[in-house]
């Protein structure tokens, strides 16, 4: 029996199944400066299959809280969204999180800005 070399449409999708298969690890550490509680939320999405929220947690003003750990499959972005409940017409705050562990701290929004919050990474 001769085997046939797969064909690009083969190679392509075993490639994309293969990298779906795989997760990443994520956890999150955010220490609340802002003044207010903060709702934090993770989120992954794509644009194949929409975004969903993998986990939510209130943070009251002056502490810290801890997001994960968590899996997600690798080729899709994850992200934390933070806002603070009661400020009315502001934008939440997203910023896209690496593998591994992050940290930020939740800082208040400027008086010109539409975010209410800031997020600084901690490196």
């Amino acid at each position: 029996m001769k085997l046939k070399r797969p064909t690009t449409l083969t190679t392509v999708v075993l490639l994309v199944a293969a990298l779906g298969g795989c997760g990443a690890q994520y956890s999150v550490e955010l220490s609340n400066e802002s003044g207010r509680t903060a709702v934090a939320s993770v989120v992954r999405g794509g644009a194949f299959d929409g975004h969903r929220t993998l986990m939510t947690k209130a943070v009251p003003s002056g502490e810290t809280a801890e997001l994960g750990p968590f899996e997600a499959p690798g080729v899709e972005g994850v992200r934390i969204s933070v806002t603070r409940p009661g400020d009315l017409g502001a934008t939440p705050t997203e910023t896209r999180l690496r593998r591994g562990y992050n940290a930020f701290v939740i800082e208040a929004g400027g008086v010109d800005s539409w975010e209410a919050v800031v997020l600084r990474r901690v490196e």
